[in-house]
């Protein structure tokens, strides 16, 4: 890696929050939030624990702990977004990432759903996931590798 590479990224981040405040709120709070681990195109860095959710946060969505599971992931319930900006992110999100994998019947997070979610957090986050991926390869839908 050149000494240019962080200054590039940073270059290109830069760019992507422009181009989000011009597209709206949910993409901009997803660069300003989750860009950070998760990449400006969500690919994650597997390798260090940071779930891709290309291609992967659909799947989740057709079991309804997934559903909470996505909610309650550590850096979105603690995230500093109110409970409706933080719907819109995850509405916005999972079309974006991985509209091959929705659910036909798909209902929108709403804010009071989020709400109801992130104060009924559960801490034992890598446990559910291993549970989740294995309830979502029984139905054909395998989450990628998480990395940890």
């Amino acid at each position: 890696m050149t000494g240019r590479a962080p200054i590039a990224f940073l270059f290109a981040l830069a760019a992507s929050a422009a181009d989000a405040a011009s597209l709206g709120s949910p993409r901009l709070d997803y660069v300003l939030n989750c860009a950070g681990c998760h990449g400006l195109d969500g690919a994650g860095v597997p390798a260090k624990g940071v779930p891709r959710l290309q291609g992967n946060i659909g799947k989740l969505l057709h079991l309804p702990d997934g559903r909470a599971f996505v909610v309650q992931a550590p850096g979105v319930s603690n995230s500093s977004l109110g409970h409706a900006e933080l719907a819109d992110l995850l509405n916005w999100l999972v079309v974006e990432m991985d509209p091959a994998h929705l659910p036909p019947d798909l209902a929108p997070y709403t804010a009071g759903e989020v709400a109801e979610l992130r104060r009924a957090r559960r801490s034992e986050y890598l446990a559910r996931r291993a549970e989740l991926a294995a309830a979502l390869a029984a139905r054909g839908l395998p989450l990628d590798d998480h990395g940890s």
